[in-house]
């Protein structure tokens, strides 16, 4: 862990160095540190748990799990370098107060992860998804679990094109970069874990795009 953390924060500070010789501003940069501190914790929470075998009710885990799965802390992250004019010191202050899009990006996140790889976690050391938890603290099959976890899916989209559509407090364009990672998210697990099992379709689509794009 310490390796990984000393790594990206060694990442944050040569890109704020960066900044200061193009004279920008750099607040953001102690908010997207602050995200991402906030991520790492929620690792080593889940850590713990599964050295301990320890079982979470399910909105302990989504209150830890939510966080871990990384979208809050990317999309602040990609507000950095989008210029002072766009990403103003008042929208990084709006996003220390939990607003509903980032609690609905990192839902998705979360949720969709969970729904179709908690199956390939469970072959190795892990942290009760939460499929698990919804399972053992309702005493559901799984089944009655997705149903339920899906639903919830739902509301986390329509949480987040509502924010999208009445949010006037930051600029649009940085709405639309929490609205592309949930979509981003929403293919990456459209049938199956395509983060974890990255090498296929997941390699062909980035192929696609970035190697063998269609000609325009």
């Amino acid at each position: 862990m310490r390796v990984c953390y000393q790594a990206l924060l060694d990442v944050f500070s040569k890109a704020e160095e960066e900044m200061v010789k193009e004279g920008g501003l750099t607040y953001g940069f102690d908010h997207a540190k602050n995200a991402f501190k906030k991520t790492v914790r929620h690792y080593h929470q889940e850590a713990k748990w599964c050295h301990v075998g320890y079982f979470p009710k399910f909105e302990e885990y989504m209150g830890v799990a939510c966080l871990s799965a990384g979208m809050r802390m990317l999309s602040i992250t990609s507000f950095v370098l989008m210029g002072n004019h766009v990403a103003t010191k008042e929208a990084f202050e709006w996003t220390s107060k939990d607003p509903l899009i980032l609690v609905a990006v990192s839902e998705i996140g979360r949720l969709g992860n969970d729904i179709v790889g908690h199956e390939n976690e469970r072959k190795r050391a892990h942290v009760p998804s939460a499929v698990e938890c919804f399972m053992q603290q309702y005493g559901v099959p799984k089944e009655i679990a997705y149903e339920s976890l899906q639903n919830r899916l739902t509301n986390a989209w329509k949480d987040m094109n509502q924010e999208c559509l009445n949010t006037t407090a930051v600029p649009r364009r940085l709405l639309t970069n929490v609205y592309n990672f949930s979509c981003a998210t929403n293919l990456l697990y459209e049938d199956y874990d395509g983060y974890t099992i990255s090498s296929t379709r997941t390699k062909e689509r980035i192929t696609s795009i970035l190697i063998d794009p269609i000609p325009v």
